[in-house]
């Protein structure tokens, strides 16, 4: 996982120039808090985006239940296309499956930090 971050991190300072804004991608994207410029903190905290810049429960909570509402959303129309899935597995339950897979695999991507793990682990007992 931490070669796959670093490629990430790598292909980000490549494509932006400015390394304090590619910091701050970074730090949006994956998490890595390490990238931001030292001299940006105090105005994230000033002005009240400090928590934004990390990956928190609040990201790691909406990216599953988008990905789930997606998946619902296109699970209920595969007999359109000749393939009944529901019939298989209720699209709830495959939306449900997916949303938590890509939280899982969203929050170890992101470092696995204390929020996140929290987030997970809510996610797994609210949704058995």
């Amino acid at each position: 996982m931490q070669h796959w971050r670093q490629r990430v991190r790598d292909a980000i300072f490549a494509a932006i120039p400015k390394p304090r804004l590619a910091g701050l991608v970074a730090a949006l994207c994956m998490g890595d808090q390490n990238a931001i410029d030292p001299d940006d903190w105090p105005l994230f905290r000033t002005t009240g985006v400090a928590h934004l810049v990390s990956i928190s429960g609040l990201h790691v909570t909406l990216l599953a239940w988008w990905l789930r509402a997606w998946v619902v959303f296109l699970w209920r129309r595969t007999d359109v296309m000749g393939r009944p899935w529901s019939l298989w597995l209720p699209a709830p339950w495959a939306g449900l499956y997916v949303g938590l897979l890509a939280a899982w695999a969203y929050a170890m991507f992101s470092g696995w930090g204390l929020p996140a793990q929290r987030t997970i682990w809510m996610l797994t007992l609210t949704s058995a």
